[in-house]
């Protein structure tokens, strides 16, 4: 029991962290006037979809301008380089293709894939394309005539990026419903069913990409796995149950601000203490994990 208090109480820090760091402003103007999206419901969640939404994954040693050829030009099917996958399918320490608003091809690893283990349903948009149909949430962001925008900012006529940096039309944008998916990469981007897109929602997104956590992402890196297992087990649940509340009452309370590097330590030590390290394994595992970034 004093554990788990523990660990929920670090989780607690890690969200009002992050929560801080998002600006508070950038939410606004949700775009409910706009008559071509609806306005996701209180309390969903950013995502893809689920059962559709498909990822580059590498299954060899392949360079990103390989892996989008094995893809998207050849289809690969055979577990070797890099093959498409659904994006449920994807865990911790997965690596897939991703993209940057210039059309620049990277290879990212996942940090650790939101609402894997806890399925969750969300309102869902269908962004009809000329290439195919991506589905996600109208809150997450992804490249919408050469800027990150939130989702529902698409319209018939608005032109998407593709991965091999080619523009993609919107024909239309339906409504729908279904589970969600997010896997979390170190670029905070990724290629989504094809198209250009973040792994962020809108309100972190404008500092999601700046704000890197060496320390978690040292150690999620090393293990894999266990960060899978503490997000699946530690995190989500707090912040599926309370996460609305808590980022509400972060915002609008500057004696609750926390600094990033604050919640990367926190995050970091409750990895440790769920994997049951030893205060001094945390501080070399952390040692070890920011020399193995900076190398």
């Amino acid at each position: 029991p004093k554990r788990s208090t523990m660990l929920r109480t670090l989780a607690l820090g890690i969200f009002i962290g992050v929560s801080n760091a998002a600006d508070p402003g950038s939410g606004s103007g949700s775009g409910s006037g706009s008559g071509d999206a609806p306005v996701v419901p209180a309390g969903d969640n950013p995502c893809f979809a689920a059962e559709t939404t498909m990822a580059c994954k590498l299954t060899g040693d392949v360079s990103a301008a390989e892996a989008h050829r094995q893809c998207y030009t050849i289809h690969n099917t055979k577990e070797k380089g890099a093959a498409l996958a659904l994006m449920k399918t994807l865990t911790a320490g997965d690596v897939v293709l991703a993209a940057d608003a210039a059309g620049t091809l990277s290879l990212e690893r996942v940090i650790v894939n939101q609402h894997k283990a806890n399925t969750v349903a969300s309102a869902l948009l269908e962004v009809h394309h000329s290439a195919g149909v991506l589905s996600l949430t109208p809150d997450h962001v992804l490249l919408v005539d050469g800027a990150f925008v939130p989702a529902r900012n698409a319209k018939p006529g608005s032109a998407l990026t593709l991965a091999n940096g080619e523009a993609a039309t919107v024909e239309r944008v339906t409504t729908a419903r279904g589970d969600i998916i997010n896997p979390l990469t170190t670029s905070g981007t990724i290629v989504a069913g094809g198209v250009v897109a973040s792994s962020h929602p809108e309100w972190t997104f404008a500092w999601a990409g700046k704000a890197q956590f060496p320390l978690f992402y040292g150690l999620a890196a090393a293990f894999p796995a266990t960060t899978q297992a503490y997000y699946d087990a530690v995190l989500e649940p707090l912040f599926d149950s309370s996460g609305a509340h808590l980022r509400s009452t972060a915002l609008g309370a500057s004696a609750l601000v926390v600094p990033l590097g604050v919640a990367d330590a926190a995050a970091a030590l409750g990895l440790g203490l769920f994997a049951g390290a030893t205060p001094v394994a945390l501080l070399v595992l952390g040692a070890a994990a920011l020399r193995s970034r900076k190398a």
